[in-house]
């Protein structure tokens, strides 16, 4: 999904570097995917319900329960929801 907004916005040259970089760092340790079961589904579905203000897909909420199963308090994203489910948003929007 990044990648496609990325490609769009910003063209192909620049989405291929976001590619390798992300492929260089999931190969290393710095980066690991993981896979949502059904239980992280159901609970980005009642997280997305409970916080219906926020303009965040179903996806991003699934992302949040993830990160907070790893107690993980910062995102790279250009999306200012996460800032408003507590999380560090990098790079801060509006700077």
């Amino acid at each position: 999904m990044a990648l496609s907004e990325i490609k769009k916005k910003l063209g192909d040259n620049i989405a291929g570097k976001f590619h390798e970089t992300i492929e260089e760092a999931y190969t290393g340790t710095h980066l690991k995917i993981l896979w949502i079961g059904r239980r992280t589904q159901k609970e980005a579905v009642r997280q997305m319900r409970r916080n219906a203000t926020i303009s965040l897909h179903v996806y991003d909420f699934a992302s949040f329960v993830l990160m907070n199963k790893r107690r993980i308090h910062s995102i790279l994203t250009t999306k200012s929801g996460f800032n408003e489910l507590g999380l560090k948003v990098i790079p801060q929007l509006g700077e």
